[in-house]
């Protein structure tokens, strides 16, 4: 519906078909169109494949739900559907072999699936350096890409030089920290997160598990980002201002604190733990005001 024309709507169209989905929220385009569409007494079939805020004047309607419904024909949603739109206008003329969609498209012996979401890279657009978009997509691994042809110019003509030559001073072991992006993608990809916070497993174990599926995070990371999505608050994070704090108080020497590994981390978290436990705050906000009141007090030189 969101993409006839009113001359369309007016003129040609018998029915209209209203896919509705988290897209349509608050589009101004689609509710004028679906208010037009009723105005000109068009039969409106709401077809509901996301989280839509469903507009008021269809809501009366019968609509089909196929909620995560991806293309498939065989779906019961999109089944249901083809079954009313046929009893308003017939079930049309025999689809022709030439017609059929294609699943799959070949080019240079390589097969790429249909439909495919497609990478565009261009400097001009995008204003990142032909260098930089190469190394992106090598990153993201796309089924396809589409490059201009001034940036395949460009690259081809400095392939010799290193792709981190621009970052060269700015940004520590940028291939180093490249390859944990491309690593840790390949691992959400794997499980994705949400699911990985759905499972039900306690705080440490998902933090255990992030340390050791995401390459490049630590206990410590993992505990941040733990409890700054409000997961859990009984984790500590263990920061330098933090073990200046328990060194200061005789809770635990700096010299002790071994932090590297989840074992020694666990270890030091225990007397964070133990130490909130005493003021009646979870370590989540106790370290938070650690963290806070440490660092004005260098800042001030205190």
């Amino acid at each position: 519906l969101t993409s006839q024309t009113s001359q369309t709507l007016s003129d040609f169209a018998k029915v209209g078909l209203a896919v509705l989905s988290q897209h349509i929220n608050g589009k101004r385009n689609f509710h004028g169109e679906l208010e037009y569409a009723c105005e000109l007494e068009k039969k409106i079939f709401p077809f509901l494949i996301g989280a839509a805020e469903i507009p008021l004047n269809i809501k009366r309607l019968s609509r089909t739900d196929a909620i995560g419904w991806s293309g498939a024909a065989d779906h019961k949603g999109f089944q249901q559907l083809r079954k009313k739109l046929a009893k308003v206008l017939g079930n049309g003329r025999p689809v022709e072999a030439s017609a059929i969609r294609p699943r799959e498209m070949s080019i240079r012996g390589k097969t790429l699936s249909l439909p495919a979401f497609v990478f565009s890279l261009s400097s001009h657009e995008t204003q990142v350096s032909p260098h930089e978009g190469a190394t992106l997509l090598r990153l993201l691994e796309p089924g396809a890409a589409l490059v201009s042809a001034y940036d395949a110019w460009k690259y081809k003509k400095h392939a010799d030089q290193r792709c981190d030559l621009d970052h060269s001073g700015r940004y520590r072991f940028p291939q180093a920290r490249a390859a944990q992006l491309s690593q840790t993608r390949d691992a959400l990809a794997k499980v994705p997160l949400a699911i990985r916070l759905a499972n039900g497993q306690s705080a440490k174990t998902l933090r255990h598990n992030l340390v050791a599926d995401i390459p490049g995070m630590g206990p410590k990371q993992a505990s941040m980002f733990l409890r700054n999505i409000g997961r859990s608050y009984d984790l500590a994070i263990l920061d330098t201002h933090v073990l200046q704090f328990m060194d200061m108080h005789d809770l635990l020497s700096i010299t002790q604190a071994r932090i590297g590994t989840v074992v020694g981390y666990e270890r030091a978290e225990r007397v964070a733990v133990d130490y909130a436990g005493t003021v009646g705050y979870p370590v989540g906000y106790l370290d938070w005001a650690i963290w806070a009141t440490m660092k004005a007090a260098r800042e001030l030189g205190i």
